[in-house]
């Protein structure tokens, strides 16, 4: 079963799982295929993974999709919480569980300062 699936006929993206170089690969290749003049779904059910690698997603889905909600369904923890937060409509669906944390980058804090080095 794939982690990320897009559907480029009306541009329905899905992640079920967790967030690392592959996923990461996968959405940034189907953010290059996107269409930024239509709607864009992106369904997240993921526990989480690299907060990095999140934060990098988040900025360039909101800075190049303008017509893109993020909705979560069923799970949305740690990083796909930030995953979330990169569409311009967030949602969820009924019955949800949110997990959140203080962030930690290779066991230092994260700070303003290393996300905007990233």
């Amino acid at each position: 079963m794939d982690i990320f699936r897009a559907d480029p006929s009306y541009q329905k993206w899905n992640l079920s799982g967790a967030l690392n170089d592959d996923t990461s690969s996968a959405i940034l290749e189907a953010l290059g295929l996107a269409d930024p003049t239509k709607p864009t779904l992106f369904n997240i059910n993921s526990e989480g993974g690299e907060a990095l690698i999140s934060l990098g997603i988040a900025h360039e889905l909101y800075r190049v999709l303008p017509n893109l909600e993020t909705r979560a369904v069923g799970w949305c923890a740690s990083a796909a919480v930030t995953l979330l937060q990169g569409g311009h409509i967030r949602s969820s669906t009924p019955y949800v569980s949110f997990c959140t944390h203080p962030m930690k980058a290779d066991q230092k804090d994260l700070t303003a300062q290393t996300a905007r080095e990233f």
